[in-house]
């Protein structure tokens, strides 16, 4: 009797899942576009072209100029980043006040800044991105933002594109809930990191290649010996990317943004994320990374990091998200012109 009575349970269980599965699969489309109405539903998960909400042009920019405002005699600058260069919960992100400043200080030329940033791009996805809609501005300058999520995105995107080939490919409600899991535990794959707790589960093959699941912030969370095998996904795509720019006739420049636990930890007291390591003795290794990297790169790269530091501003970033607020996109805004006008990227704008 208690035997059957647990066979019905079990089959009633499993008649559930497979139902509540069945319904999400299929109202899963109509839910992603209520979630994230913004944002294509593919791999690449672009901004919308005519996105009246955040501002978009035809490409999906974040711009009120159409390709045809970018002429070719214009300086044209790129900007290639994730969020924080795209700008959250603020009205001029960093890319528009360098356009204004560096209109200012060259009044002669017209300059036009393209705000290429979307939520969770990576320099794997901002290759494909540059390689897409870039001419269409005819650039004379790409400016790429690294983020410290970056690297662990790259790792991600290049094992999706493995696993589905490099054609977008459509996500389903799934995926969505699959990232958020695994962001809420701080894993790179929440069911690789659930089969390296059980021990008769099996091995998953990208994580017995890379050792095992990596959380979000793992750059900052070990020593650069141990990971800089990893961080190479991410510097082959950021020189993929200056190739492109070379082939549209275009300089470039790499900077290195920081997080607020790197230059002040008072930032953001109500932070939503969790998966930012509780010890900080590795998370400068990103800079010295790049610093490496700078000595034999053959474009300039700079961090960003001493600009936050010495600013004197506070807060630079939201209550409750690390993303910068308006003081801090001047903060970068200003460095990065700086970095510009130092590094004569800017020269022919006079």
């Amino acid at each position: 009797m208690q035997f059957a009575r647990r066979r019905r349970e079990i089959v009633l269980l499993l008649s559930a899942s497979a139902l509540a599965i069945g319904l999400l699969w299929l109202a899963g489309p109509a839910l992603l576009r209520h979630i994230v109405p913004s944002y294509n539903m593919n791999i690449d998960h672009r901004l919308k072209p005519f996105d009246k909400t955040l501002g978009t042009n035809e490409d999906g920019i974040l711009s009120p100029l159409t390709v045809h405002d970018f002429r070719p005699e214009d300086f044209n600058i790129i900007v290639l980043g994730d969020s924080f260069t795209q700008g959250t919960r603020v009205h001029y992100p960093s890319p528009s006040l360098v356009e204004s400043s560096l209109t200012a200080r060259f009044p002669a030329r017209r300059i036009r800044v393209a705000n290429f940033g979307w939520m969770s791009s990576s320099p794997v996805l901002q290759v494909r991105q540059l390689l897409d809609i870039g001419a269409k501005c005819t650039p004379k300058l790409v400016v790429q933002c690294f983020d410290m999520t970056d690297f662990h995105d790259d790792l991600k995107y290049t094992h999706w594109f493995r696993g589905r080939g490099v054609e977008p490919v459509q996500i389903s409600i799934f995926h969505v809930a699959s990232t958020a899991v695994s962001r809420t535990l701080g894993v790179r794959d929440y069911r690789a990191w659930l089969r390296s707790q059980v021990r008769w589960g099996e091995p998953d093959r990208w994580d017995a290649d890379r050792d095992r699941a990596r959380p979000r912030y793992f750059a900052v969370g070990e020593s650069l010996q141990r990971t800089a095998p990893l961080l190479q996904t991410s510097w082959e795509a950021i020189l993929a990317t200056r190739a492109v720019a070379q082939k549209l006739g275009a300089k470039y420049v790499l900077l290195v943004l920081p997080r607020y636990q790197q230059f002040n930890p008072r930032e953001s007291p109500r932070d939503w994320e969790r998966d930012w390591p509780t010890w900080d003795q590795y998370i400068y290794e990103p800079f010295e990374y790049f610093r490496r990297q700078a000595a034999t790169a053959p474009f300039p790269i700079h961090s960003l990091l001493e600009a936050f530091q010495t600013s004197g501003a506070f807060p630079v970033c939201f209550t409750d998200d690390p993303h910068w607020n308006a003081a801090g996109h001047h903060v970068a805004a200003r460095a990065i012109t700086e970095f510009l006008v130092q590094d004569g990227l800017l020269d022919g704008a006079e």
